[in-house]
């Protein structure tokens, strides 16, 4: 450790100006002359006066003030000053002399009383011109507080057997006299006392301690090292005891790592290490495949293959041999550590938000420096908005529009001499009177060094730094400045050092290494506001407003929200629970939050939305608050066919007002519009668009859309040349069932005429296409089964080309031979056509699984790092491993399965060849590392690998069943732990998800819903229930330890399902459970209201004829009011598509997706952290079954009757009536109805004879 050789030279220029910061805690060393107080200089001295000795000092330093301009008096070079200069309290004796024309010295007669602050006085009216308010020039120094501390080299083997020595350094934080220092150590062997020799040197503050001749006896003994200050009056005192082995007794003493210009570790013997012996295999370091070592004496050392940094361990095997012939019989590992020495500071956390508890500090930590910079730029709380429109809370984007720098300062880090500055050192800067002048504003803090505060350098280097100007080192010094801060800004945005090489900019021996890549920078807000939105797509957001040091409601909070132009959208306050409701008028961007002088800041922009990517969040969008259902009569119409298109539109929020306009588009397969219509009255939101298409308009998947409310809804309508069938046509394999591997092979197939006859001895052909599909089984979420290396291309072969018997019954078989290996699971998607005695057929399409192999392996890595999802290099991770059959069970019994793991590139590539393993190409980027076998036990197992802290990169680990032949795998990312911030609170692997349980899994009106969220007692839980387009209730609860119980009860606006959102708020102050300040989580409940049922009843015949007019009734069974459209149509058209009975309960009351973002600052708290999940757009889903598997048959006027609307009165009962034309089969009557948020349909197969 270094200490000042010279006194402490402070220079005046930019960074003289501004008022004082003080390094709380570590640094601040209060004065021992209670009277004496510490003296702001004025600034406006930086005029006449460039550089004084102040700071703590050595009792030997002389005091020196350096003028800005030459004397105005006459003197020699080293020529005593005649007049009394400089004056002190407490008194100081001496004298003063010229060094140069500008520079005074004085040399006290005797050493300066040590820990003592002084009160200098200095005469500048007599040696210079200057205005009579700046004659004297009063300034304070502070002499360093009298310490030692001790360290030593470990226990020697002296060369002669059965003796040991042990050396060690004793360094005192000032200069002292030798003699004094020796009495400050003892050693004693078994209470003799034993002999020390010391080498002195009092320029560094080095006193090199030996102790000989410790004898090894016959038994272990110890050695006791005893030092105490008391002789020269410093606090410290201590005890070691070190164990001396037994004559004989060759073992390990020590493993240390030695962080010197050459990394090594440092192994330890009780005894000679024999010279020229190959150690190779006999003591290895982890991670570390290439090392070498050096013998002297009783130590080895061990060298890596590169720079060491972070944990390792050394392990030391049994065979080395000692001076004596010796052999080590025990083995010996030890954990080490190679801290990074590298010059460097960081802030320590994360975050923006400063809560004010008291006195603000900015906590950071430094390695390798005496001293650093300091620089504070202020952005004004009127720029704030301007400043958040490019940037985060933690952005550096266009500083200069928006701030001004108000603090330019140099801090000494080593006024505690007791400090190791080669060490990672944790001091805390004080910043409380910055943050509270304007607490509204953002101040960024930054922290930087230069290349003559590093303990890294060398004397020469060091030596060659302090010799390059400041004008040198800041290249710009010398432009000329357009204002006041010019210089600052140019020096802010382009800190290079002259002479700048960007190749050695990572060798700390050069001036390269220091440059402003390397500051630690912060933005630091002080605000205990905190700020919670939520904003649906109604344009309803709401607010919730806490105190981040307590989590209790604040209210009576100013809540501004702007848009990106900074245009206020709307103001209010937060109530007495802390909410407050918003109506957007426009998108907001920026919510700004005021009580008292404090001030709190939140975006509102997409992209800053919580990512709830992963909670089950997706569902059907609901747009605008509004809903609507599309539907036809059919699934296919052929060009020139009359469209029945009907649209029901929901507006339960009340949003469109009466007669509000629906616009009908349809457009063709290639985007054109083709009609436009709008309607603006239907009974019960119940609107029939009657449409056609053109005899020769082209087929293919046609669109129609509907805008309505700022809302607009799609859907693809299909035009083939089709013909419907005429034959039902059946496919059984049995329920369930999954073809294949291990399972039936055989089913069959069944076809009559839609009047009801048998297919009888008709032609029958089933082609089957196997395409690849995902493996997944349901009992194993999160398991991987299919093989990432394995290619599959789609195969089509016959698997029924024959006659069907008189009952119109046939036989299948379906027994593939793949020519592809398949990565797991597959589809087999049957088309079947069976053929009428006129060469016409009809077509059905069955898709099935198809399982390539009898059994599976799945194997479920451990839960990444987040946000990246990495797995940490330098810890064990292990893996589960299960093995299913086709149906997803687990097998009983014994199994092994074969395990590799792999090396790999960020790609990599395939060779043709139909060998599984050998499909991936191994080569110098993809190295296999290790192959296994793991036993598994009723289908589970698990497998543990890891590497070391420097093997980061791509991996692949593959597994095989070799029953089945069946591989699965997964590539990952191995990557460093050093992203991450060390701090013991900022364990990000549990990032800030919240997983917490509802107690059921359905719920009706009126049920309790009772949620049970993990906590500890005096936190606090906002609890937001939402839905598709808003946020439906929202309060808060105190939370209890241990679990706490959320209780509300089931509402029918909550049908068919809300989002329990839970963010569990914790006190700044509260870090016994280790947890974030906040955590957040989202559920889906599901609730049922029988009331939204209704349940039409159509009476009609079984049997009807064709050309003769037929009635039916319509009711619904509870005699609730209803409006609704009946459709009778051909069910050889509908089979066609296996075409599905509308129902728009189902679509009403399918699961809706979450339509409301989450926003909050929490992750910008500093001192707290919320776990940052991936930024990824929230997703949504599209859940509509879809009763077509796929395109069937292209090749008549069709059976299509469409009735309605009709408005159906409470407990009534109407008679409809319709004429089917000259046709033989059967008809589908199907009715499907609607009134005030209740949906229902109902159908009917009817029979159509002559």
């Amino acid at each position: 450790m270094e200490h000042d050789r010279e006194p402490r030279i402070k220079r005046f220029g930019v960074s003289f100006g501004w008022a004082a910061l003080i390094l709380a805690v570590s640094l601040f060393l209060p004065s021992c002359n209670k009277k004496v107080k510490w003296i702001d200089v004025d600034p406006t001295f930086s005029k006449y006066i460039d550089a004084y000795t102040t700071g703590t000092i050595s009792k030997t330093a002389a005091i020196r003030i350096k003028l800005a301009t030459d004397a105005s008096t006459t003197h020699a070079v080293g020529e005593e000053v005649k007049e009394s200069l400089f004056s002190f309290s407490p008194s100081v004796k001496g004298k003063a002399f010229w060094l140069d024309a500008r520079t005074i010295e004085f040399k006290p007669e005797k050493w300066l009383t040590p820990d003592e602050m002084y009160e200098v006085s200095f005469k500048l009216g007599k040696v210079t011109n200057v205005p009579s308010k700046y004659a004297d020039f009063r300034f304070s120094m502070k002499t360093v507080k009298p310490s030692f501390r001790l360290t030593d080299e470990g226990l020697r083997s002296s060369g002669v057997k059965n003796k040991m020595s042990l050396s060690g350094d004793l360094e005192t934080a000032d200069v002292e006299d030798g003699k004094q220092v020796e009495k400050l150590l003892t050693a004693q062997q078994n209470n003799s006392n034993l002999t020390i020799s010391w080498q002195h040197n009092d320029v560094s503050k080095i006193h090199h301690f030996t102790i000989e001749n410790i004898e090894r006896l016959k038994s272990v003994s110890n050695i006791d090292l005893r030092w105490d200050g008391k002789p020269m009056n410093m606090d410290v005192k201590g005890d070691r005891q070190l164990a001396i082995p037994a004559q004989g007794d060759f073992k390990v003493l020590n493993v240390m790592a030695v962080n010197e210009a050459q990394q090594y570790a440092s192994v330890q013997f009780s005894d000679m290490i024999e010279n020229g012996q190959v150690l190779d295999g006999l003591i290895s370091v982890s991670g570390q495949s290439d090392i070498s070592y050096t013998i002297s004496g009783s130590e080895v050392k061990v060298f890596g293959n590169g720079k060491l940094d972070g944990n390792y361990t050394v392990n030391v095997n049994a065979g080395i041999k000692n001076s004596w012939g010796d052999l080590l019989d025990k083995g010996f590992a030890a954990n080490i550590n190679f801290e990074n020495r590298m010059p460097s500071v960081k802030i320590h956390g994360k975050g923006n938000i400063l809560p004010n508890s008291g006195r603000l500090v900015l906590p950071f930590e430094a390695i390798n420096l005496n001293a650093v910079d300091i620089s504070i730029i202020k952005i004004f709380e009127n720029n704030v908005p301007q400043f958040l429109q490019e940037n985060s809370l933690g952005g550096n984007t266009e500083l200069r529009r928006v701030g001004k720098p108000i603090v330019q300062k140099t801090l000494r880090l080593d006024d505690d001499k007791t400090l190791d500055l080669r060490k990672k050192q944790h001091f805390s800067l004080d910043i409380d009177k910055f943050l509270k002048t304007e607490q509204g504003a953002i101040y960024r803090v930054t922290i930087g060094f230069r290349p003559e505060y590093s303990l890294y350098l060398s004397s020469d280097t060091t030596a060659k730094a302090d010799d390059d100007s400041e004008e040198d080192y800041y290249s710009d010094n010398e432009r000329s400045s357009v204002d006041d801060d010019d210089e600052f800004w140019n020096r802010y945005d382009t800190y290079y050092p002259f002479g700048y090489n960007w190749e050695r900019r990572d060798d700390p021996t050069s001036k390269s290494y220091y440059n402003k890549d390397r500051w630690a920078t912060r933005n630091i807000i002080a605000s205990n506001i905190g700020l919670t939105a939520k904003r649906g797509n109604d344009n309803s957001m709401l607010v919730a407003v806490s105190n981040i040091l307590t989590t209790e409601p604040m209210s009576g909070v100013e809540l501004e929200v702007r848009d990106y132009q900074q245009t206020i959208i709307s103001t209010s306050k937060s109530g007495s629970d802390g909410f407050a409701t918003v109506d957007l008028k426009r998108k907001p961007f920026l919510l700004i939050a005021r009580k008292g002088n404090e001030r709190g800041y939140l975006k509102l922009d997409d992209g800053s939305s919580l990512a709830l990517s992963r909670f089950d969040v997706s569902g059907e969008e609901v747009k605008n608050g509004i809903k609507g259902f599309i539907f036809g009569e059919r699934g296919v119409w052929r060009p020139g066919d009359t469209m029945y298109l009907n649209f029901i539109v929901e507006d339960k929020e009340g949003k469109l007002p009466k007669d509000h306009p629906v616009e009908f588009s349809l457009f063709t397969p290639q985007g054109q519009l083709y009609k436009h219509t709008v309607q603006s009255d239907a009974p019960d939101g119940f609107y029939l668009f009657k449409t056609n298409t053109d005899a020769s308009a082209p087929t293919g998947n046609w669109l129609a859309k509907i805008k309505v409310g700022g809302a607009s809804f799609e859907k693809r309508i299909k035009v083939e040349t089709v013909m419907p069938n005429r034959l039902k046509i059946n496919i059984d394999f049995g329920k369930d069932a999954v073809l294949g591997e291990g399972n039936p092979n055989t089913g069959a197939i069944n076809a009559k005429w839609l009047f009801g006859a048998p297919g009888k001895n008709l032609k029958a052909k089933i082609d089957a296409s196997l395409y690849s599909r995902g493996t997944v089984f349901p009992k194993f979420a999160g398991f991987d089964f299919d093989n990432p290396t394995a290619d599959y291309s789609t195969q089509t072969k016959t698997i029924y080309d024959g006659t069907l018997d008189a009952e119109g019954n046939g036989t299948l078989k379906t027994d593939f031979q793949l020519d592809e290996t398949a990565p797991g699971m597959l589809s087999a998607n049957l088309v079947v056509k069976v053929f009428e005695p006129g060469g016409s057929f009809s077509i059905d399409n069955v898709s099935m699984p198809y399982s390539p192999y009898s059994s599976y392996v799945g194997m479920k890595l451990p839960d990444g790092q987040q946000p990246f999802d990495f797995l940490l290099a330098g810890k064990n991770h292990t893996m589960q491993i299960v093995n299913v059959d086709s149906k997803g069970n687990l097998l009983s019994g014994s199994a092994e399965v074969e395990v590799q793991f792999y090396r790999i590139q960020w790609r990599w590539w395939w060779d043709d060849n139909s060998d599984n393993l050998s499909n991936f190409t191994q080569d110098q980027y993809n190295k296999l590392l290790k192959t296994e076998k793991v036993k598994l036990s009723n289908g589970r197992g698990s497998w543990t690998f890891g590497t070391s802290e420097d093997e980061w990169g791509r991996y692949l680990i593959l597994v095989k069943d070799p029953k089945s032949g069946h591989i699965t795998g997964t590539a990952f990312y191995i990557d460093t732990p050093y992203w991450q911030s060390r701090e013991g609170n900022d364990d990000q692997s549990a990032a800030s998800m919240l997983s917490f349980t509802s107690n059921k899994e359905k719920y009706n009106v009126g049920d309790e819903i009772a949620l049970t969220i993990p906590s500890s007692k005096g936190g606090r839980v906002l609890v937001s229930i939402e839905n598709g387009s808003k946020v439906i209730k929202s309060f808060w609860q105190e939370t209890v330890q241990g679990q706490t119980k959320v209780k509300f009860r089931a509402e029918a606006s909550m049908a068919p399902n809300v989002y329990a959102t839970v963010s569990l708020l914790q006190p700044h102050s509260q870090t016994i459970n280790d947890l974030p300040i906040r955590m957040y989580g989202s559920i889906p409940l599901f609730v049922e209201d029988k009331n939204t049922l209704l349940t039409p009843v159509l009476n009609i015949a079984n049997s009807i004829r064709p050309e003769q007019n037929v009635s039916f009734t319509v009711s619904e069974k509870t005699g609730k009011e209803m409006t609704y459209v009946v459709a009778i149509v051909d069910e050889g058209l509908l089979d066609l598509t296996r075409f599905k009975t509308p129902n728009p309960h189902d679509a009403f009351y399918a699961r809706e997706a979450l339509g409301v973002k989450s926003f909050d600052m929490f992750d910008y708290v500093i001192g707290a952290w919320g776990g940052d999940l991936e930024r990824i757009l929230t997703i949504g889903g599209d859940n509509e079954a879809s009763g077509g598997k796929q395109k069937t048959a292209n090749r008549f006027k069709p059976v299509v009757k469409f009735l309605g609307p009709f408005h159906l009165n409470k407990n009534q009962t109407q008679k409809q009536f319709f004429t089917l034309p000259s046709y033989i089969g059967s008809v589908r009557a199907m009715v499907i109805a609607a009134h005030n948020g209740s949906y229902g349909a109902t159908e009917k197969a009817i029979a159509v004879k002559k």
